[in-house]
């Protein structure tokens, strides 16, 4: 088995739920994004939803390089809560309850509270605070920890907002015994794109089924109407904990890559909804053409070795159903493992393969070390040339689309970069400062925000430049 390597990488083998995923390197300068941003990003383009930023006065500034309006198109409020220096010591409980009082009487309806780095430290207790006002405001109340010390990146700013949305979902959602099973009810988690997405879309709704495409527009607004789903689908990794809040029979479908395991889905899918003739033409013939696919895999793609950089949450299962077909996975881009996760290491391990697990935080030792190997990148890696990788927009479309569609592209895109890599591995000349044959391409891990003027916060509280909560 592989030990760590010099930059402190751990091998898959070494790692279980309870490990830190080692970063790639010394972060860039201003490193990996906090759960706070990625909070605010989702949420800015979630009708009905304000929010709350908690924490020191750096946090207020930084939060509005992506929350830059203090009200959004349908009239939420986003404001920021700046602690003084006597609530840095003794809590902010007390001026919190005020301030959330005052946006429930300017109407917010929903409002998403986001605990950072100095309240966590003190041990501000959110959920307290949102049981206090419980009966005492009509806003309905959630918390994220966006805290980042707790954390390796900002995933946990997805998954959160989601978690915390399907917890209010669940008071509001009927009992199991008065659900009504026979609507056939069915929450698409996500967005069926491509054409069979919208075959399957058609197929579904000609049974009669009862269809909810749950995205940023409709996730409060049809709130209801979710909370009455019989069945979730989720196409959309970032809503998994939405999904398991909600309590409900669900088919993970996004993060299924094989003909066999695609098919088992639809026949699980079908069976649910008690349709008959599941075996659909349209999804018969995408069957066969996946099936197809493989088979050329198996034989276009073995031996070549991968990387993914991009698409973090199904990094484990497209390495698992890759090393099916004999690609190497060398190094995965991944924040956590989780428990639900270990059927995927199980499956790679199985097959002879301990690629890196690491936290990607810079990409210089993650490009010198790439050289090394004669590789693709499934997503952006410096020093790789353009035409061994699969640009993160690319990456971002395939992985949109919906079952065999989805694998196809995949595996076409693949064998298309395979015609590029030879048998001995071509070292690029990056420290000599020669340019290579083969121009890599010039995309950033993460763009970085332009500098803005000082944002100007509402002002609720104490006299402060800052104008804060």
């Amino acid at each position: 088995m592989k030990e760590r390597n010099k930059h402190g990488w751990l091998p898959l083998s070494k790692i279980n739920a309870r490990t830190v995923i080692p970063f790639s390197g010394i972060p860039e300068d201003p490193g990996r994004h906090c759960p706070m941003h990625t909070a605010l990003s989702l949420t800015r383009n979630i009708n009905g939803v304000s929010t709350l930023v908690v924490g020191s006065a750096e946090c207020g500034y930084y939060s509005r390089y992506v929350m830059t309006d203090q009200r959004g198109r349908n009239g939420e409020l986003h404001y920021v809560y700046e602690l003084d220096a006597g609530e840095v010591v003794f809590g902010c409980r007390k001026g919190l309850l005020e301030a959330l009082k005052e946006m429930d009487r300017e109407g917010a309806e929903i409002i998403m509270l986001i605990l950072t780095c100095v309240p966590a430290l003190i041990g501000e207790d959110m959920e307290a605070v949102i049981k206090e006002l419980e009966g005492k405001i009509t806003a309905k109340l959630f918390f994220v920890d966006g805290a980042h010390f707790k954390y390796n990146g900002y995933y946990p700013g997805f998954l959160d907002t989601y978690s915390g949305l399907g917890l209010l979902y669940k008071k509001a959602a009927p009992i199991e015994e008065e659900r009504n099973n026979s609507e056939r009810n069915v929450n698409l988690l996500g967005v069926l794109l491509g054409k069979e997405g919208l075959a399957l879309k058609s197929c579904l709704q000609e049974a009669g089924c009862n269809l909810l495409e749950v995205n940023l527009k409709t996730i409060v607004k049809a709130a209801e109407q979710i909370c009455k789903g019989t069945l979730n689908v989720l196409l959309d990794a970032n809503q998994s904990l939405l999904s398991e809040k909600l309590n409900m029979p669900e088919i993970i479908s996004c993060k299924s890559f094989g003909a066999e395991a695609i098919r088992a889905d639809y026949q699980n899918l079908f069976k649910q909804l008690d349709i008959e003739n599941n075996g659909q033409e349209f999804l018969h013939s995408s069957y066969l053409a996946l099936k197809e696919r493989e088979k050329q895999a198996k034989e276009v793609l073995k031996g070549i070795s991968f990387i993914m950089t991009s698409q973090e949450l199904l990094a484990l299962p497209v390495a698992a159903y890759l090393s099916e077909l004999g690609m190497e996975p060398k190094l995965l881009s991944v924040e956590n493992l989780y428990e639900k996760d270990i059927p995927w290491k199980d499956d790679i391990l199985k097959h002879g393969y301990d690629p890196y697990l690491v936290t990607i935080t810079e990409n210089n030792n993650i490009g010198h070390w790439a050289v090394d190997y004669n590789l693709l990148s499934i997503g952006y890696c410096l020093h790789i040339p353009e035409a061994r990788l699969l640009i993160n927009p690319t990456v971002q479309r395939i992985f949109s689309l919906t079952g065999y569609e989805r694998s196809i592209v995949l595996l076409d895109r693949l064998m298309e970069l395979a015609k590029d890599v030879v048998e001995v591995p071509v070292k690029l000349q990056i420290n000599s400062g020669q340019q290579s044959a083969a121009k890599p391409v010039v995309e950033p891990h993460r763009s970085e925000p332009q500098a803005l003027e000082q944002p100007e916060n509402v002002q609720l509280k104490g006299g402060d430049s800052h104008g804060s909560i």
